[in-house]
């Protein structure tokens, strides 16, 4: 949610990463490769999404967020990798939380 939020905003857009991760001669994966910047949001501890885009364009242009530390204050969802177990709307609170962070420190 909050990457889609983030790719709203101008000038920043949003690709799928499931094209990127599965069809890496693809034009949207030439397109990362190509861009300026690429914003990868990682919201579990894990940070899989920033390794695999790591592999397929390399880390000189990408900027990787860690959304948990963003959001987990108190460690409230540390235990969580089911997305319904938090409510549609806390998650939309969430995910505005992380995309005006992601934002605010794009624009500096």
């Amino acid at each position: 949610m909050a990457a889609h939020l983030v790719g709203k905003e101008e000038p920043f857009m949003r690709g799928c990463h499931g094209e990127m991760f599965t069809a890496p001669t693809s034009a949207m994966t030439d397109w990362a490769k190509k861009a300026e910047k690429v914003v990868v949001i990682d919201g579990c501890f894990m940070k899989c999404h920033g390794r695999v885009m790591i592999n397929i364009i390399g880390k000189e242009n990408m900027i990787q967020f860690d959304a948990l530390r963003i959001y987990n204050k108190g460690n409230k969802y540390t235990d969580i990798m089911i997305y319904d177990e938090v409510s549609e709307e806390e998650r939309k609170q969430i995910a505005q939380q992380v995309a005006d962070k992601v934002l605010s420190e794009l624009s500096t």
